[in-house]
């Protein structure tokens, strides 16, 4: 099956959603666009930010920083630095050139405490440095877990609100920000060459149901934001 976009190169993934069927150069493509797409949008970043970079050790990490990386290459005013929390962190940040701030492995029991003591490390660090921007490369999948999780605890750990971290709550000083929340984790995963496999039971949850109802995660994404904006207008 070729492309849908190009219709020059075979296919090799469809993205049942759309129903696009693309290649991985169309893939990628599409997926940076979402991500300038959510930057400007939102306005999440600034194109004179000094970025704290955070990776607690996901297995999106390396796409993730790739991408992130091109995008942010054309903004030369940009500082980056990165806060490394896993051994797979560190050896992706030292890849990829990145300077290390501090890194130190945390193991906290789930994904989700996992993403909230990132989150927390990463402010106080902060508070000491002149980091205007923190970055943790959080896809849909992340986002939708985490307003779920919420929901069972009748107490949200961390929301994702237009590619804004909340903690509980309440925003960050300084702001954490996501602009990958639109993007699913296996289309991310794709561009290196990886098969999605969910571990976590939730992440498993939100797979199976994308899979019956195509385009679910969108829907409870977008759901979920108009409930929370709508509460706090």
């Amino acid at each position: 099956m070729l492309c849908t976009v190009c219709k020059e190169r075979e296919a090799i993934f469809f993205r049942k959603y759309s129903g696009e069927y693309l290649c991985l150069q169309c893939l990628r493509k599409s997926l940076e666009k979402r991500l300038r797409q959510a930057v400007g949008k939102y306005s999440l970043l600034k194109e004179d930010d000094n970025i704290l970079l955070v990776l607690p050790g996901l297995e999106t990490e390396k796409p993730a920083v790739e991408i992130f990386l091109d995008m942010e290459r054309n903004f030369p005013g940009v500082l980056i630095s990165c806060l490394a929390l896993s051994k797979d962190s560190i050896e992706i940040a030292t890849e990829f050139g990145l300077h290390l701030e501090k890194n130190s492995v945390i193991t906290p029991l789930t994904r989700w405490d996992l993403i909230v003591e990132a989150s927390k490390y990463a402010i106080q660090i902060s508070e000491s440095r002149n980091f205007t921007k923190i970055v943790i490369p959080l896809f849909l999948d992340d986002a939708i877990g985490l307003f779920l999780l919420g929901a069972l605890k009748n107490y949200p750990p961390a929301w994702v609100i237009n590619g804004r971290v909340l903690l509980g709550d309440q925003t960050t000083e300084p702001p954490i920000v996501t602009p990958f929340f639109r993007i699913p984790t296996e289309e991310v995963l794709l561009l290196i060459g990886k098969e999605w496999r969910p571990s976590d039971k939730l992440l498993q949850s939100i797979r199976e149901l994308e899979i019956e109802f195509p385009g679910s995660r969108f829907n409870i994404l977008n759901s979920y934001h108009n409930l929370f904006l709508g509460k706090n207008r």
